[in-house]
This record gives structure tokens, C-alpha cells and sequence, in this order.
């Protein structure tokens, strides 16, 4: 389900407006409309505040990576996805953006073990499917 951008800007509007502060939720709605929009510079700036309110947020991790290597900042996209990593290295979706991004990178040798990796966290995994690899 997509949410309307115009609603994006009217929530974070109001909150402004009342003399709220906008929470990290706040932040991560109004990061993935930007980036479903293409607008990668404003989600990464968004990411950003989400990861200033609550340092330990996988997702954020994750899609600021993804949209910094949309930008081309592929170096970024690693780090975001690694850090991602370090916080739970149990979560597959951090292996497959950083193994996607690397792949991008055309650095084949790097990228295998990182794209293996969920298959030895769950061995019966058969397929895995990300949407954030076509980059």
C-alpha cells in the first residue's frame, strides 16, 4: 500500500505546526515515501534523523544504505548495511542489501560470502527474494 506523499507533508506539517517534535516513526514514514518516490537524497536525510532518535533502528540502517548506493555513494551503502549487521547479525535483509550493493560494485569476489550468508543462518531457506537488489 502506498501512502499519497501530499499526506507525508500534511502529517509532518501538523506535527510542526502543534509544537511537536517529530518522533523517529515520524521521520522513517516520511523516509520510505521519498524513497519510493526516487527521492533518495531527502530519504537519506530522513534515515538519518530516524537513526539520530533511535541509533539501534535495523531499517533505517538498511535503506540508507540502499538509497546512498542509488546515489552512488556505494561505500555508504556497505557501511549502512554492515552496521546493520553488527546490530543483529541474525537478519538476513542487511546480508542480501550489502551483497546486492557489492554486486553492484562488480567486486563478484566480495560479494558471494555476504549473499551466502543467510543460507548458513537458516539452512532450509530455498529462495530468497529482495526487491532492494534491483538497484
Amino acid at each position: 500500500m502506498q501512502i499519497d506523499p501530499r499526506y507525508t507533508i500534511i502529517v509532518l506539517s501538523i506535527i510542526l505546526f502543534c509544537g511537536c517534535k517529530p518522533t523517529a516513526r515520524d521521520y522513517r514514514v516520511s523516509a520510505r515515501q521519498k524513497y519510493e518516490y526516487g527521492d533518495y537524497a531527502g530519504a537519506i536525510t530522513d534515515y538519518s534523523e530516524v537513526l539520530r532518535l533511535n541509533p539501534d533502528d535495523l531499517e533505517a540502517y538498511i535503506f540508507r544504505g540502499i538509497a546512498r548506493a542509488h546515489q552512488g555513494d556505494l561505500a555508504g551503502g556497505i557501511a549502512d548495511c554492515t552496521a546493520a549487521i553488527r546490530l543483529n547479525p541474525n537478519q538476513r535483509d542487511g546480508y542480501m542489501s550489502r551483497g546486492g550493493i557489492r554486486h553492484k560494485k562488480a567486486t563478484r569476489a566480495e560479494q558471494l560470502p555476504t549473499s551466502h550468508r543467510p543460507f548458513y543462518l537458516n539452512p532450509t531457506l530455498h529462495m530468497l527474494i529482495s526487491t532492494e537488489l534491483c538497484l
